[in-house]
C-alpha cells in the first residue's frame, strides 16, 4: 500500500512540475518548446499514473484494503482529471465563442505546441519547408512547394504592412486535423485542415496565418477585442472590396451592430458562431484604421488596448474617442461602398445599374407619385412592432403534379410578443424554435431531437446586446410578411448595387378623390438580352403602401400568386391573412395563414414556455458534468482513505 501512495504522490509531483516548467517557458517567451519537452511531460505523468492504476487494480483483486487502493487511485488521478477537464473546457469555448486569453490558457497553449508536434508527426508526416513557414500535411496536398512559396509571400506582405520584421522562428502551417481540430491558431501553429486539400491558398489559410503572425509580433500579453483580432485576420483573408461592399449593404438595411456594442465588456472577447459580426465588421474596420491612421498606429492600438480601459487606450493611441472613430467609419463605409459599386458597374461584362423604362401609356407623373409614396413609407418602415402580441397559424400543401397521391400537408405556427425592445417568439415550421430578448436573457434556440436527449441548442447570454436576436426575429417575421414590401419588387431604393432593367408596362392609379389601390404591370430582366420576368402588383397606400396582391410569371412554366390582408395590431400594421400558390411543371405549393390577437393568458403561457426553453443553455450539461467529475473524484478518494483503515483493521487476521 505504501508503494501505491508513493505512486499517487508521484503523479501530483509530475503534473505540477510540468505546469511549472511550461509556465517558465511562457514567461521567457519560449512558446514553441521542442517535442522532447512534450514527451518528457507525458512520460513523467502517465508512467506513474499507469503504474498506479495497475497496482491499485491488482490490490483490488488480491486484497486486503481494496477500498483504500481505490481511494489512492482516485486521489492520484485527480490532477490528471483536473487538467483534462480544463482542456475540455477550452475546447468548448473554442467552438462556442472566443474567450479571453487568461494566463492558464496561454500556458496550456505552450504545452499544446509539443503535443501538436507529436500528433502531426503521425497524422501529417510530410513537411515542406519554406523561408518563413513549414507546410505540414498528409501528402495529398498538390504542389506543396508552390503553396509554401505563396504562404511565405503572404507572411512577408502582412509583416511589411504592419512595418514589422518577420519573426525568426518558423510558422507551422497544418493542412490536417490534429486531435480533430481545425480553424484555430495556437502561437506559431495555424491549423487549417480542409477535406478537399486545395492546391491554392484559401481564406482559411490566410486567416489563421494572419492570427499566428500578429500573435508572434505582439507577444502573449496583448488583449485586443475580437473586433480587432478577428478583423485583422478577416482583412487578410478575403477581397477588400467584397468585404466593404457587403458591409455597406448590411448597413443600409440596418443588419449591423454598433462598434460600441462590439467592444463592450460582454462582447469584447466574443467571436465565432456566437458573434459573426466581428468578422463582417472587423475586416472593413481594420482597412479603415490602417488607411486613416496608418498601419503602425493600428498595430500600436492592437497591442496596447485592454478590455477594462479600452476607450482610454483608444483615445491615447488614435487621438480620438471611439465614438468619433465609429462616426467616421460608417461615413467611410457609405462613400467607399458607392465608389466600389460604381467601379464594378464600369467593368466589362458587368450587369447594368438599375434602370427604369416607362411605356408610352404610363404617365411619368403617376410613376413619380408611386415612387415617392413607396420610398417615404419604406424609410419609416419599422422592421419589428414595438407593442403587439399575436398568434399566426397556417398550413402548407405540397403536391407533385405528375405523381398522383403525393400530396403532403404540414401545419405551422408563429407566436410572438413584442414589448418595447423586448420580444418572446415561438415558431414551429418543421422544428421548434424560440427567440427571447429581455434584460435578463437573450437567446436564439432550436430544438434538437436527433441526439441522445431532447434539448434546445443555441446561445443564451445574460446581460448582452439584443441586436442579434432582434435581427433574427426580424428575419423570421419577414418570412411571414411575405412579399408585402414594395421595395422587394419595385426599384424604390436608389442604391448603386441594385441591378436590373425594369420596364413599366402599365400603371393604374386610384380614381381621384376615392381611396383605392394602385396597380402596376412590369417586366424585369437583369441584363439586356436576359430572360424576362413578368409581374402584376396591387399596392394599398392606406396600408403603408404594402402589396396586397402580386402575380408573377417566369420562364419555365413557373407562376405564383400571393394575396395579403392587413390590420393594425398594437402600434404596427401587420399582415393578418395570406394565401399563396406557386406552380411549375413538376409541383404545386399552396399555403395560407391567419393572424389573431393573443389573450393575456396566452401571453403569460408563452413567456413561461420560452423562459423554460432558454434554461437549457448549450453545452451546459457538459459543463455541469465536468464540474461534477472534478469534485467527485478527489472527494470520493479522500472518503475512501478515511473509511478504509477501520474496515481494514477489522479484517486483519489474529
Amino acid at each position: 500500500m505504501r508503494r501505491i501512495a508513493i505512486l499517487a504522490s508521484s503523479v501530483w509531483i509530475a503534473v505540477f512540475a510540468s505546469i511549472a516548467l511550461f509556465t517558465l517557458f511562457w514567461r521567457v517567451g519560449y512558446v514553441r518548446p521542442h517535442v522532447l519537452w512534450g514527451l518528457l511531460s507525458l512520460a513523467a505523468t502517465f508512467v506513474p499514473m499507469t503504474w498506479l492504476a495497475a497496482s491499485a487494480l491488482w490490490r483490488c483483486v488480491r486484497g486486503p484494503c481494496r477500498w483504500r487502493a481505490v481511494g489512492w487511485l482516485l486521489v492520484g488521478a485527480t490532477p490528471v482529471v483536473w487538467c483534462g477537464a480544463y482542456l475540455t473546457q477550452l475546447l468548448i469555448h473554442a467552438y462556442t465563442f472566443t474567450s479571453p486569453a487568461t494566463t492558464p490558457m496561454l500556458i496550456a497553449m505552450v504545452w499544446g505546441s509539443p503535443m501538436l508536434d507529436i500528433e502531426t508527426r503521425w497524422s501529417c508526416p510530410r513537411r515542406t519547408h519554406g523561408k518563413y513557414a513549414v507546410l505540414i500535411d498528409d501528402g495529398h496536398t498538390p504542389c506543396p512547394e508552390k503553396l509554401i512559396g505563396e504562404m511565405d509571400n503572404h507572411i512577408r506582405a502582412m509583416a511589411d504592412l504592419l512595418g514589422q520584421p518577420v519573426p525568426d522562428n518558423e510558422f507551422l502551417w497544418v493542412r490536417g486535423f490534429p486531435f480533430g481540430i481545425t480553424g484555430v491558431s495556437l502561437h506559431r501553429w495555424a491549423l487549417c485542415g480542409q477535406r478537399d486539400n486545395p492546391g491554392e491558398l484559401t481564406d482559411l489559410d490566410r486567416h489563421e496565418m494572419a492570427h499566428s503572425l500578429i500573435m508572434a509580433l505582439s507577444g502573449t500579453n496583448c488583449d485586443p477585442p475580437s473586433l480587432l483580432a478577428e478583423g485583422w485576420a478577416a482583412a487578410q483573408s478575403r477581397d477588400r472590396d467584397e468585404r466593404i461592399l457587403d458591409l455597406a449593404k448590411e448597413h443600409e438595411v440596418g443588419h449591423i451592430y454598433s462598434l460600441q456594442e462590439l467592444v463592450s465588456p460582454n462582447c469584447y472577447h466574443r467571436g465565432g458562431h456566437d458573434l459573426p459580426s466581428v468578422y463582417r465588421q472587423g475586416g472593413p474596420l481594420v482597412h479603415y484604421l490602417t488607411q486613416r491612421c496608418g498601419p503602425a498606429t493600428f498595430f500600436r492600438l492592437y497591442c496596447g488596448v485592454r478590455r477594462d480601459s479600452f476607450h482610454d487606450d483608444c483615445r491615447a493611441t488614435l487621438g480620438d474617442s471611439w465614438e468619433t472613430v465609429e462616426e467616421g467609419f460608417w461615413k467611410w463605409i457609405e462613400i467607399e461602398g458607392k465608389s466600389i459599386a460604381r467601379a464594378q458597374a464600369k467593368q466589362p461584362g458587368a450587369a447594368p445599374a438599375v434602370r427604369v423604362e416607362l411605356a408610352k401609356s404610363v404617365n411619368p407623373a403617376d410613376w413619380q407619385s408611386l415612387h415617392k409614396g413607396c420610398g417615404e413609407a419604406n424609410k419609416t418602415f419599422k422592421r419589428l412592432p414595438a407593442d403587439a402580441a399575436f398568434v399566426l397559424e397556417g398550413e402548407r400543401v405540397d403536391r407533385k403534379i405528375k405523381t398522383p397521391g403525393s400530396t403532403k400537408r404540414a401545419k405551422f405556427e408563429f407566436r410572438a410578443i413584442f414589448q418595447d425592445k423586448q420580444l418572446w417568439i415561438f415558431e414551429n415550421h418543421g422544428h421548434d424554435r424560440v427567440l427571447i430578448a429581455t434584460p435578463a436573457r437573450n437567446a436564439d434556440l432550436v430544438r434538437n431531437d436527433s441526439g441522445l436527449f431532447e434539448a434546445f441548442e443555441g446561445r443564451v447570454n445574460g446581460d448582452w446586446d439584443r441586436v442579434g436576436v432582434r435581427n433574427n426575429a426580424s428575419d423570421l417575421f419577414a418570412c411571414y410578411r411575405g412579399n408585402s414590401n414594395p421595395a422587394h419588387w419595385l426599384p424604390i431604393s436608389e442604391s448603386l448595387w441594385d441591378k436590373g432593367i425594369y420596364h413599366i408596362e402599365r400603371l393604374v392609379r386610384p380614381t381621384e378623390g376615392k381611396p383605392g389601390k394602385w396597380n402596376v404591370w412590369l417586366t424585369e430582366r437583369v441584363a439586356e438580352n436576359a430572360s424576362e420576368d413578368h409581374y402584376q402588383l396591387e399596392l394599398d397606400p392606406g396600408q403603408h403602401w404594402w402589396i396586397t396582391r402580386v402575380v408573377g410569371e417566369k420562364k419555365g412554366n413557373w407562376r405564383f400568386e400571393e394575396g395579403t390582408e392587413y390590420q393594425r395590431l398594437g402600434d404596427a400594421i401587420l399582415p393578418v391573412a395570406m394565401h399563396s400558390r406557386h406552380t411549375d411543371k413538376d409541383c404545386e405549393v399552396t399555403a395560407c395563414w391567419q393572424v389573431r390577437p393573443m389573450s393575456q393568458i396566452e401571453r403569460q403561457k408563452l413567456k413561461q414556455q420560452i423562459e423554460q426553453a432558454a434554461q437549457s443553455e448549450p453545452t451546459s450539461w457538459l459543463r455541469r458534468l465536468l464540474l461534477a467529475i472534478v469534485i467527485v473524484v478527489p472527494l470520493s478518494g479522500a472518503i475512501l482513505l478515511v473509511l478504509e483503515p477501520r474496515s481494514g483493521q477489522s479484517q486483519v487476521a489474529p
